[in-house]
């Protein structure tokens, strides 16, 4: 297994580590960690590098859905055949019934693909920002809706940074709506435990019992990340 060490000034006391869908694990550690405590934090986390290492094996057949028409791409879970309209219309995309349908209004191969991508971007800020207020309306410990923003990320589904802005990955909007809170919750818990410790999954267990069965079920939709849209 390669492993990269990247120097990230954002950090200041706590080691980050993603598993990249190319099978690299990354770790991403404040200036002036030692290699010590590196080693230490890749050994602690064995099992879980192992799982995905496995899931990345089983995954290696997974292909993007493509642009070609009837080709299955995937929203909150559910499949949907793309059909495409080359037609002088203003571009658009539209759901209708088991259909994705994107009108280019003209542009070719790579309008559609842009077009697809700020649907997704589109969908995303409206299924985060609802299932935001819907969460932190549940929590006790937490009185509004922290700063967020989506973006394509190809190593993680979220992230929380020390200043407490999470960063939620625009292709997470492709699964299952309780996949989708469940990374939703476990960055908001991160407001109280900026790290994976006793406390963070205490609270998790707290806030959603079920969290570990949706973490696994999760992990079947890894290869997502490969997407380029």
């Amino acid at each position: 297994m390669r492993i990269e060490v990247h120097r990230n000034t954002r950090r200041r006391n706590r080691l980050g580590m993603t598993f990249e869908a190319s099978g690299v694990l990354r770790i991403d550690a404040p200036p002036g960690t030692g290699r010590a405590e590196i080693e230490a934090t890749v050994r602690a986390h064995e099992r879980w590098i192992s799982y995905r290492l496995t899931r990345a094996e089983h995954e290696e057949g997974y292909r993007s859905p493509g642009l070609v028409a009837g080709a299955a791409h995937r929203y909150l879970g559910r499949l949907y055949n793309l059909e495409v309209r080359d037609a002088v219309t203003p571009a658009s995309v539209t759901l209708d019934g088991e259909v994705l349908r994107v009108s280019l209004g003209g542009g070719g191969t790579n309008a559609l693909m842009e077009l697809l991508r700020s649907w997704y971007r589109e969908r995303a800020d409206a299924v985060f920002a609802e299932r935001l207020e819907v969460l932190v309306g549940r929590l006790e410990w937490l009185a509004e809706v922290p700063p967020w923003r989506q973006r394509y990320m190809t190593s993680q589904w979220g992230s929380c940074s020390a200043a407490g802005r999470l960063s939620l990955n625009t292709h997470l909007v492709k699964a299952p709506l309780v996949l989708v809170d469940y990374v939703l919750l476990h960055e908001l818990c991160h407001l109280q435990h900026l790290h994976h410790g006793a406390a963070f999954y205490a609270l998790m267990d707290a806030e959603l019992p079920d969290w570990k069965k949706r973490r696994r079920q999760l992990g079947g939709y890894t290869a997502m990340l490969r997407d380029r849209f």
